[in-house]
């Protein structure tokens, strides 16, 4: 019998046993272990670089029993196909470098030699699953890495120079070419790529990416089908990207224009005779090149996907690419998760992210004065749910620097919108008491919390699309109008382009198409089709200008549909066919600021998410209430402030389910940075929800018998009866308590209810104050009194501040005084500012001098906005008001552009943030010390990949303290020491380079977020 079944009779064994103990010891399994795929794993356990041998671990697994469990290098370290040489530790970053050394060991593992690594790493597997008592593991693997010495043939090198020894384990026929042909040519470096964040090993070695259409990917699909027969249930896929122009691209490119244009399509488009004149990465074949780039990343998960499925059968192993789209934002090459979808590349959709936090953030802006910095994944998880390719599920990885309260609306969102608790986060532990309860409340309403189809009244196009083009623009309109709905309470659900179909529309009461140029034929049909037969279309922005491969249309093809807009309100609604479309030319985003306007905002300088546009949202919820004609909002008030619902529904033995979550992220939590994390300084208060009425609808031809509820936390693991009143389109009920989590459990029969009311009989307009948390709140407690941090007169406007949208900038005013600030972005303005180098490299960088504006904010002391709008960014623009009141004033700034200079003649200019941003080095940035303070940390980084940055810190007296050259993207602590006569006055710090990188600086606890560039316009508050 071949070797590779054996194995995998082996593994079904396992797996039969597992059931037969789960069985014998009344263990409830989980249901996705027998769901073929159509339940996901609920509970994921990530723990990277974690001992599972520790003792503590070791108890942990057991006692929880996780569904997934990731542990790490294990076996991606212990099967790699050859020895790799230690890098003793040195990132780029690091001081020093290895000295040169021929190995003394073996070069390449013999067929012996590797079966005992593979014996290992099953011996691993068995261990965790076998005597831990855990479901399933799930390692870590990255989709691209080749390591070794190309010229000396060493690491993957030696392997494949001997590939006889590894194809006993199923590696098949050794490939022609050699595996220096299957590395990644960078079409931004035109050169092979090299992982420039290792040093090189001792034997010279260096790390490389694989192309996914060489034979590379072959050869990682034979690793995961490996590892599959050890015992492993999915993958963790790290680094799942490509930019490459290699040969092997080039032939697939080919075949890729082939499969998706004809050649008429090919003259229409893009204006050539043969598809050889399509060139790679150039006008007018970039769109299509990253799509492209993302098309060969998801066949290439497919491939693993597959290897996996060889040995546990179809759907039962999966694949969780990390840098997944789940926050949606603008994506690095190759991250399209419509085309991974299409591929079949992967169900778990992951994206580490250290710095997010759910709940409410009060950012301090001054010491009474705080911002509520409100975060969820609500749209990560909805367009995951919304991929009709395939079925997909949200997993978002956090680390786990947070306390109790943080995790568990971590895990209420999860169970809210359909998603997986990716909970750890390395190398942090969860505690067993901490996590127990809720691992068995999910373990006990596990029939409750399935999977299902969504119940939504209104639809939303996902513009996974439009990011090929623009990787910035599209977020800030789409982030918009989902916050707000969330915000409204109204029940939406994501409809990516690929589920742009009849069958999609069927039954929502609106759809919105927020700014989505980039439309085909099919997907406009469909959505005309959806407005004449009786549904409201509601457009927003430009849309469907451009074909999705980035062709203009001669005419939008909208433009016959459109209603005319007057001067008095920038929206109006018209009738079509037997439907309505609703349009607002300027896009919701963008209602507020000057006809000239151009955009090219970013989700990174987005003030909470759109809680500063206090206008636009109350003409979006005017447009849609005009256009609607009801109320869409299935909480009734008076709503709470930040609950947010979901539904879905599904079959069950004698009928139907469906299940209405409920989610409250009033979750209330003070915040420091300490090292990479964001972490608690005080614990988490939730304020929980009482007697909240719910309107819901239900599934078209069903009605509710009969309502239970159930709620998070519990430690009773109560289901309970609950009262309910029939509607002709859904029901109504009274949750009596929402905590972190609770859900309504509706029983569903055929057939209408013998109802008189409906949803519209209860429900009002939405309004603007609907389910929204108030901006900014002070604190009646606190003083915004101040003082200077030094003494002298303010230096004059030679000294501005520097730095990145969405940094707040802090100006101080008395009432009646002229309050004036000069704004404008990069001093050069026809110098390129990289938005995100990681992405496709200067070429597509967001210039100045190409359209981008700067949108501001001015909040007066009492957190009223005294004045907003927007400016050309590259132009000097001076803002001047009579200040109203007297105090601390802040400036909120958002753009796409790369930075702000923002100058003032007032007395106090600070920025404010952690950590804090600036578009260019070279300014003196000065930073107070408190009283009594004997040590303070600094991190400095860059976003780019800059490594001759200089960075120097100064004590109070002027001395050098530190002066290094080596600041990078990764960032070092600087531990400093302070002697008494330097603590309570002000330092300060510089960083010098000529590459212009964006660099952040870290000051972490307990030095106050203030920097100045000049010491006397930097305040001390009262304390």
């Amino acid at each position: 019998m071949h070797r590779a079944l054996i194995w995998s009779l082996c593994v079904l064994g396992q797996l039969a046993a597992i059931m037969a103990a789960a069985a014998a010891g009344n263990v409830e399994q989980p249901l996705w272990l027998s769901a073929g795929g159509a339940e996901p794993p609920r509970i994921y356990l990530f723990w990277q670089g974690a001992d599972p041998h520790h003792d503590s671990y070791a108890q942990t697994i057991s006692t929880v029993r996780p569904d997934l469990y990731q542990y790490g290098a294990t076996p991606h370290d212990s099967m790699r196909p050859a020895p790799e040489a230690e890098r003793d530790g040195l990132w780029s970053y690091e001081e020093g470098e290895v000295e040169f050394e021929e190995p003394t060991g073996p070069i390449y593992f013999t067929t012996e030699a590797y079966r005992e690594r593979v014996e290992q790493a099953r011996a691993e597997a068995s261990y965790i699953t076998d005597e831990l008592g855990g479901w399933a593991v799930a390692p870590y693997v990255c989709a691209v890495k080749i390591s070794g010495n190309h010229e000396r043939r060493y690491g993957f090198w030696a392997a494949y120079d001997h590939w006889e020894e590894l194809q006993p384990f199923g590696y098949g026929p050794k490939p022609a070419a050699d595996p220096w042909e299957w590395v990644v040519f960078r079409a931004d470096y035109q050169a092979k790529s090299v992982w420039s964040f290792y040093k090189p090993s001792r034997d010279g070695s260096t790390v490389h990416s694989g192309c996914p259409n060489s034979p590379f990917s072959d050869y990682l699909a034979g690793f995961v089908r490996l590892t599959a027969e050890n015992g492993a249930r999915g993958i963790f896929v790290d680094n799942p990207s490509t930019n490459c122009i290699c040969p092997y691209c080039q032939a697939a490119w080919q075949d890729y224009l082939r499969e998706r244009f004809s050649p008429e399509q090919m003259r229409r488009y893009f204006g050539v005779e043969g598809y050889e004149d399509a060139v790679m990465y150039q006008e007018p074949f970039r769109i299509e090149t990253v799509r492209f780039w993302s098309r060969s990343v998801g066949e290439h998960l497919a491939r693993l996907r597959e290897a996996g499925e060889s040995v546990w059968g179809a759907g039962n192993f999966w694949v969780m690419p990390n840098g997944t789209a789940v926050q949606y934002e603008p994506i690095g090459t190759g991250g399209n998760v419509v085309e991974w979808a299409r591929a079949g590349g992967f169900q778990l959709g992951s994206h580490e992210n250290i710095r997010q936090h759910w709940g409410v953030q009060p950012r301090r802006l001054t010491n009474a004065l705080r911002f509520n910095d409100t975060r969820d994944l609500i749209p990560g998880h909805k367009m995951m749910r919304g991929l009709a390719s395939t079925q997909a599920w949200a997993a978002p990885l956090r680390a786990c620097l947070w306390d109790t309260g943080f995790r568990n609306l971590h895990a209420a969102e999860a169970m809210a919108f359909d998603g997986l608790l990716c909970d750890g986060g390395w190398p942090h532990q969860v505690s067993i008491e901490e996590r127990l309860p809720l691992y068995e409340f999910m373990r006990h309403f596990q029939e409750l919390l399935r999977t299902g189809e969504q119940v939504a009244e209104v639809g939303v196009v996902c513009m996974t699309n439009e990011l090929c083009a623009d990787p910035a623009d599209p977020v800030r309109e789409f982030a918009l109008v989902t916050d707000w709905l969330s915000e409204a309470r109204v029940q939406w659900r994501a409809l990516p382009d690929d589920a742009i179909a009849a069958a999609e529309l069927s039954g929502l009461r609106a759809v919105f198409v927020p700014n989505q140029r980039m439309l085909d034929d099919p997907e406009v049909a469909a959505l005309r089709s959806y407005a004449e037969g009786g549904g409201t279309l509601v457009l927003s922005g430009e849309c469907g200008t451009r074909y999705l491969c980035g062709a203009d249309r001669d005419e939008p093809a909208f433009a016959d549909l459109l209603p005319e807009v007057t001067a008095d309100q920038p929206w109006a609604v018209a009738a079509c066919g037997q439907g309505r479309v609703a349009w607002c030319p300027r896009g919701f985003a963008d209602v507020d600021v000057p006809a000239a306007y151009t955009g090219a905002d970013t989700h990174a300088g987005q003030p909470a998410r759109g809680l500063m546009r206090e206008t636009n949202r109350a003409t979006f919820l005017a447009c849609l209430n005009e256009a609607v004609g009801a109320g869409l909002s299935s909480v009734l008030p008076p709503g709470p402030p930040a609950v947010r619902i979901a539904s879905r529904w599904f079959p069950t033995d004698d009928g139907a389910m469906m299940t209405v979550h409920l989610a409250n992220y009033d979750l209330r939590v003070d915040t420091v940075m300490q090292s990479y994390y964001i972490v608690p300084v005080t614990p988490s208060v939730i304020r929980p929800v009482q007697d909240l009425r719910v309107a819901a609808p239900v599934p078209e031809g069903w009605h509710a018998a009969g309502v239970t509820w159930i709620r998070y936390p519990d430690a009773e693991l109560r289901r309970e009866p609950l009262e309910f009143t029939p509607l002709s389109d859904g029901l109504a009920f009274t949750v009596p308590q929402v905590e972190y989590y609770a859900m309504a459990a509706v029983e569903l029969a055929p057939g209408p209810a013998d109802a008189a009311q409906g949803l519209a009989d209860l429900r009002g307009p939405a309004t603007s104050a609907q389910g929204t948390l108030p901006m900014l709140e002070r604190d009646a407690q606190a003083s915004d009194a101040w003082r200077p941090a030094a003494d002298g007169e303010p230096a004059d406007l030679s000294l501005p501040l520097h730095v990145v949208p969405g940094v707040p900038v802090i100006v101080s005013a008395e009432a009646g005084s002229t309050l004036e600030l000069r704004l404008h972005g990069a001093e050069d303005a026809g110098e390129p500012i990289v938005w995100d180098p990681y992405t496709l490299g200067d070429e597509w960088a967001i210039a100045a001098d190409q359209g981008a504006w700067l949108r501001f904010w001015i909040i007066a002391p009492s957190g009223v906005i005294e004045a907003s709008g927007a400016v050309p960014a590259g132009r000097e623009t001076r803002l001047t008001l009579e200040a109203r009141e007297t105090g601390l004033h802040v400036l909120m700034t958002e753009a796409g552009a790369g930075g702000l200079t923002v100058s003032s003649p007032s007395r106090c200019l600070m920025a404010l943030a952690q950590p804090i941003t600036f578009n260019q080095p070279g300014d003196r940035l000065y930073f107070r010390v408190p009283a009594g303070v004997e040590q303070v940390r600094l991190v400095p980084r860059t976003t780019g990949l800059a490594y001759d940055c200089r960075w120097q810190v100064f004590d109070a007296d002027g001395n050098v303290v530190v002066d290094r050259e080596d600041v990078n993207v990764h960032g070092k602590i600087d531990e400093i020491a302070v002697p008494p006569d330097q603590a309570g006055r002000v330092w300060s710090c510089l960083v010098t380079s000529e590459k212009r990188p964006v660099v952040s600086i870290d000051l972490m606890t307990p030095l106050p977020g203030f920097v100045a560039t000049d010491p006397a316009r930097l305040a001390v508050f009262e304390e």
